[in-house]
């Protein structure tokens, strides 16, 4: 509803991916994602003395994600509750199992939910949670030219790709973009996530660089 407050002659996204090698990439587009969650069971444990003779959620589960990561390798299990993992003293067959899944897409978004829901067991219940569209520029588009012209001025090797495997809410804009940056850096979303020093400095002179020329245009 605020793609026209949004709306833009063109979009950049910087980040620190410089390789050791001396590229770094721009890309002109990003995957699409689903986040969506597996469901099993009514939640209510019983003794695991009754195993066999009653229903097991969680086995249940277990086979449908095996079923997805078989049929669709970008089927990513981001987290899995089951029973009481707090209490493991509890010997139980628990009344109930979920699981967090994530998946990435180029395009057919849509298609790729259809072929989850053929996949799943009776008894599995898909929650879809978010629906994250893909997005895409022309390799050629205004930022990706720019971008990749700053960053051979600064010394480095541009590598440009059509489509990053993470996601950015690009499809809002409706306007070409560019990402990419100088400077090395690792451990995204975890503790220990690193850049170095004098790749931020040569990042900011990219970052500059990048839209003054872009404005010139």
């Amino acid at each position: 509803q605020h793609r026209e407050v949004l709306r833009a002659d063109w979009a950049l996204d910087f980040d620190m991916h410089e390789g050791e090698d001396g590229t770094a990439p721009v890309v002109a587009g990003c995957k699409g994602l689903h986040e969506l969650e597996l469901r099993a069971g009514d939640g209510v444990d019983v003794h695991s003395s009754l195993v066999g003779s009653v229903p097991a959620p969680a086995s249940d589960l277990m086979r449908a994600v095996i079923a997805l990561q078989e049929e669709i390798p970008a089927a990513n299990v981001t987290w899995m509750i089951a029973g009481t993992p707090e209490d493991t003293s509890r010997t139980v067959v628990p009344g109930m199992a979920r699981a967090g899944i994530d998946l990435r897409f180029d395009a057919g978004g849509e298609e790729l939910l259809e072929r989850v829901r053929a996949l799943l067991p009776d008894g599995v219940e898909l929650i879809v949670k978010g629906v994250y569209p893909a997005a895409s520029s022309p390799l050629d588009a205004p930022p990706v030219q720019a971008m990749a012209r700053v960053m051979e001025r600064l010394g480095t090797r541009p590598a440009v790709a059509a489509q990053a495997p993470w996601w950015g809410p690009y499809f809002l804009y409706g306007a070409p973009f560019a990402s990419g940056g100088l400077g090395r850096s690792a451990g995204a979303h975890g503790p220990d996530e690193w850049c170095e020093v004098d790749g931020l400095r040569r990042f900011m002179h990219m970052a500059h660089d990048t839209v003054e020329e872009l404005a010139r245009a």
